[in-house]
């Protein structure tokens, strides 16, 4: 965060040289409140705003700017509740990456921008959030794209820069045989077990640790079986796909490859993801899918159906097969 920091203020000193810049940042910026007043532009991270808010208590901006504005997407964390304490006459919000996993976290930055536009938490929910991610309401999707469209400008990476070469995406699958794919075999039937019986005991929204740690386990097996910590499995020796470790977020997973994309080069690009097939990895590629269409449905062109995301959806990964 550091390094942004400094980014910012050499942005600022490029473009707007005759704007008084100040960094609140390290263990004595303290004394740099007293400064705000004789400065144009303030420049700070957002865990320095958690832990500084009651300095900013007093102070109102002309402009409140946030840069990666997908660090608000959670609308309870504590970074997130100190950012809408800030008081501005005016709110600006820069992300690639405005809606990540569901419809809540465009919900949290819309709060920061226009308290209110959206409505409660709880009423978006109920309006748009389950008719549009559990029962796939296009009309619902419509609605809220249309409600949405004149305060969000979108720039492509494709608009912005004219001459990006050429990006292909494929997928090969690599196949899990012998005592890898029995040991895989093995993980998933008693996660399975473990997760169905968690979600029955405490709920979903309780179980998201478990479910999480089950998903490493069966991952570890997919990479090489030597890397989950159990006895039986460091016996396997035998392995099918190159150790990756791909992001199973497809906007972040996007944002590294366009990131390497742009970064000198002249020529074609092909992105090759290796998975392994008839795996949790398979499935997930599909749970992408249907997360990109989500994100496409609000912020990308029209006609983009809707997924669905449930308690069955996360089981499904458990389950036999590629879905």
């Amino acid at each position: 965060m550091r390094s942004l920091l400094g980014n910012w203020r050499r942005e600022a000193e490029r473009f707007t040289p005759e704007l008084k810049v100040l960094v609140i940042h390290g263990p004595h910026r303290g004394a740099a409140f007293m400064e705000i007043c004789n400065h144009d532009l303030v420049i700070t991270s957002y865990a320095l705003i958690r832990k500084d808010i009651a300095l900013y208590s007093d102070l109102e901006f002309h402009y409140v700017i946030l840069d990666e504005a997908q660090f608000i997407k959670n609308a309870a964390a504590q970074t997130t509740l100190a950012i809408q304490g800030l008081k501005a006459r005016h709110r600006l919000c820069l992300t690639g990456t405005p809606l990540e996993n569901h419809l809540g976290e465009l919900w949290s930055i819309f709060h920061f921008l226009m308290p209110g536009f959206l409505g409660t938490q709880d009423s978006f929910s109920r309006l748009f959030r389950t008719p549009i991610e559990k029962n796939g309401d296009l009309d619902r999707l419509t609605g809220l794209k249309r409600r949405l469209a004149p305060f969000m400008l979108r720039r492509t990476k494709d608009l912005v820069e004219k001459d990006l070469p050429e990006k292909t995406e494929i997928v090969r699958m690599a196949t899990l045989e012998g005592r890898q794919r029995e040991l895989y075999e093995t993980v998933r039937i008693a996660m399975d077990k473990k997760i169905r019986d968690e979600i029955a005991k405490k709920g979903l929204a309780r179980s998201h640790i478990t479910i999480l740690d089950a998903l490493l386990k069966l991952r570890q097996v997919c990479c090489d079986p030597r890397l989950l910590k159990l006895d039986g499995a460091r016996k396997v020796k035998q392995s099918a796909v190159i150790h990756y470790d791909p992001w199973w977020n497809p906007a972040v997973e996007r944002q590294a490859t366009d990131r390497a994309r742009r970064i000198g080069q002249d020529k074609p690009v092909f992105v090759y993801k290796l998975l392994t097939e008839n795996t949790v990895e398979e499935k997930i590629l599909m749970l992408q899918q249907k997360k990109m269409a989500l994100a496409e449905g609000i912020c990308g062109r029209d006609g983009e159906t809707s997924p669905q995301f449930s308690a069955e959806d996360l089981l499904e990964l458990f389950g036999t097969g590629p879905g």
